[in-house]
């Protein structure tokens, strides 16, 4: 098996591949971490999520019981019963 020295513009291009893949890496890893944040943030969200639901079933459990049945209107504040 034989050596060969590559020429200098070889060698330049070698490198900008190399740099090039660094890059590459990089901006994967990069975006990984990107979708690793946003499971995250989704997670909140969907525990939020919960919490607003069982807030909003136990506030209406509560209303009816004052009110009778209904429904809230949430924009004009008002109840409208059944």
């Amino acid at each position: 098996m034989s050596k060969v020295k590559l020429k200098a513009e070889h060698l330049l291009e070698i490198e900008e591949l190399s740099k090039m893949r660094v890059n590459l890496k990089n901006e994967l890893a990069s975006i990984q971490a990107t979708e690793i944040e946003l499971q995250n943030s989704k997670d909140v969200a969907r525990v939020n999520y919960n919490k607003v639901k069982a807030y909003e079933i136990e506030l209406g459990k509560k209303l009816t019981n004052i009110y009778g049945n209904g429904r809230m209107n949430l924009d004009t504040k008002e109840f409208i019963s059944e």
